[in-house]
């Protein structure tokens, strides 16, 4: 049994459990039962396979929405630090957004990923949506935890 066949038996799993909950939640109301509870056992199946689809995502071949959720990852960890960087400096949003796409670029390097003119545009609307939703936070919550790193 190949890893392809054994992630695709259990996706098709739980799409069976989610059709079987909505199925049985369909008899249920028909016939008058504890609507609330068969509810509550659909959300369960439905939590189930989202578990079971956060499990099997770092065994999945990785395609463009894998290099797109890097960007946008690295893109709000670049706007953080550059935020946090410059917070006592009295830098310009040009400073800090050339400071956060270098960290992007850079970490893109890092991880293989060429950049291209698409990449780059991308970088960028990326970072430009995460100042919008850091500006939306209260200012003592604009903060990078530390991690220490021990050889």
């Amino acid at each position: 049994m190949t890893k392809e066949y054994l992630i695709l038996l259990i996706v098709v799993g739980c799409a069976c459990l989610i059709l079987g909950a909505a199925i049985f939640a369909a008899i249920a109301l028909k016939k008058k039962w504890n609507v609330p509870g068969v509810l509550a056992t659909a959300g369960s199946a439905v939590n189930l396979f989202d578990i079971a689809a956060d499990t099997l995502k770092p065994f999945l071949p990785s395609g463009p929405y894998a290099v797109i959720d890097k960007i946008i990852e690295y893109a709000k960890i670049a706007v953080k630090s550059a935020e946090q960087l410059y917070s006592t400096t009295q830098k310009s949003g040009a400073d800090k957004k050339t400071e956060a796409t270098k960290f992007v670029t850079d970490a893109l390097t890092l991880a293989n990923v060429p950049i291209t003119p698409e990449v780059l545009n991308l970088i960028d609307k990326s970072i430009e949506a995460a100042v919008y939703a850091i500006s939306k936070l209260p200012t003592d919550k604009i903060i990078i935890p530390v991690q220490t790193i021990t050889a």
